[in-house]
This record gives structure tokens, sequence and C-alpha cells, in this order.
């Protein structure tokens, strides 16, 4: 018997088996990201000086700038160190998820060109490095992801017009990759 879901309760147990497990394959990579490019800590909450970490562009810089505002603000909620981090993780995780899945429906429905269903080989990377010529370069170089983060950063800025809440340029999750 089921619960108007229309499946039964081993798919649904499967089912929830499978997304715990993206979930945890998600916010490992993301805390792994701010650890080893931003110096963000999970497991302590601790956050290493600048100085401390590699050789980061401006981009970075400011990416890493906006995360700790980000994890600033929690904090000023009574939040902990280890907590606010945890939240930050899961923020950017669930982030990335939304903007997938959005992409995904996007794609299927024929509102964008192919985004993220074969990453990099996607056809609207194609596309973007035809109006890009110095993405092109850079992918012609050896550099693929980043031309592959730089044009979902594109999309992102021309979704943000239509669904502003779920790609908002500000968001600090923007400079996780």
């Amino acid at each position: 018997m089921n619960s108007g879901t229309g499946m039964d309760k081993t798919t649904r147990d499967a089912l929830r088996k499978m997304v715990m497990q993206c979930r945890k394959l998600l916010e490992d990579a993301t805390s792994e990201a701010l650890e080893g490019h931003y110096g963000i800590h999970l497991k302590t909450g601790k956050i290493d000086e600048e100085s401390r970490l590699g050789a980061m562009d401006e981009h970075d810089r400011d990416t890493r700038t906006r995360l700790l505002a980000h994890v600033e603000h929690i904090r000023a909620h009574g939040v902990s160190a280890t907590s606010s981090v945890e939240q930050l993780v899961r923020e950017i995780s669930f982030t990335h998820l939304n903007r997938i899945c959005a992409y995904k429906m996007m794609e299927k429905r024929g509102l964008i060109r192919e985004t993220v269903s074969r990453g990099m080989q996607s056809t609207g990377v194609s596309w973007f490095m035809a109006d890009h010529p110095d993405e092109e370069h850079l992918w012609n170089l050896g550099h693929q992801a980043d031309v592959y983060r730089h044009f979902l950063e594109w999309t992102g800025h021309e979704r943000a017009k239509d669904v502003a809440a779920l790609f908002d340029p500000e968001d600090p999750a923007n400079g996780v990759f």
C-alpha cells in the first residue's frame, strides 16, 4: 500500500537513501572546496589567515570576502563557529543542487541550451565559446574546467533576470565551484 505518492515503501526508502548519499557527496565536495581553496574549515569552524592560503586572484579574494561576511552574519545570530560553517556548507550545497535541477528542467523544456546534462561537453558550452573567443582560447590551452565555470557563471547571470532568488549574482555560493 502506498501513501498517495505512487511509490511503494521499498522505492521510497531507496530514493531517500540515494538522496541522502547525494547530499553527503555534495556537502563533502563543498566543504573540501571551502577548506582547500578559501581556508574555511568545517570540522573546527576555524578560518585561516589569507596569507596562509595559496595564490588567490581578485575573483577568489572577492569570493572569500563574501563567504567570510556570510559566516559572520550567521555567527551574529549566536551560532557557534563550527555550526556557522556547517550552515554555510549546507546553504552552498543546496543552492548548487537547486540550480542544477533548475538547469535540467529548463533544458528539458527547451528554454536553454544544454548546460549541465553532459557537464563540460554540454552543447551550451560550445555556443558560449563561439560568442566568447577568449574562452575558446582558454579551452584550447587545456583550461576546460575554468571555461565551464565561466559558462555556468555567465548562464547564472542570464537566468538571474528571470529567477533572481535562485541565481542571485551576489550570492556567496557563486564563487564555490
